[in-house]
């Protein structure tokens, strides 16, 4: 049995404990988010301990943390996960830039400890099938991306929107 624990109890939490649900073998044991009120109804709802602090969570009995904040702290909050000693789910991105993710690989490789972002598509069989094509059949130099948010019921003044917190597309 997988024991998470999560960091963060917003809207990305919910959606990520509809797939645990559904995962044999895994199950949330404990959770924790800046705002106590969020907690306690993020718990309510899927079972687990409330935390009342972030390192109360990382020294509870938990395998692996689930981190779900803003950008900003997934750097901060996986460094201290992965120094606790658990393993580390991070929503996207990573990290905000390739010096902070460089430092969150060194400790998750020092410490022998499983970091992944959560990204769902390279586990999708027609991704899985486009890279193999790829692989033998490439495509020539990009042109052009064009990237943007996928979430379209986000109010404006949502964080993904901000700047500031480097948050989304």
């Amino acid at each position: 049995m997988i024991r998470f624990g999560i960091i963060g109890c917003g809207r990305i939490s919910h959606r990520f404990m509809q797939g645990l649900k559904a995962v044999e073998g895994a199950e949330l044991t404990a959770a924790w988010s800046r705002r106590a009120e969020s907690v306690e109804h993020f718990v309510t709802q899927y079972g687990g301990k409330a935390c009342a602090s972030l390192d109360e969570l990382l020294e509870s009995d938990i395998d692996a943390v689930y981190i779900a904040t803003l950008p900003d702290t997934h750097a901060f909050y996986s460094i201290a996960a992965l120094n606790a000693g658990k393993h580390v789910l991070c929503e996207k991105p990573a990290t905000v830039n390739l010096a902070q993710l460089d430092e969150v690989l060194r400790v998750a490789r020092e410490k022998k400890l499983l970091f992944m972002e959560g990204m769902k598509p390279p586990f999708f069989p027609l991704y899985r099938k486009l890279k193999e094509y790829l692989e033998t059949d490439p495509i020539g130099e990009v042109g052009y991306v064009r990237a943007g948010s996928s979430v379209a019921d986000l109010s404006q003044d949502h964080p993904n929107f901000s700047y500031e917190l480097i948050g989304g597309g």
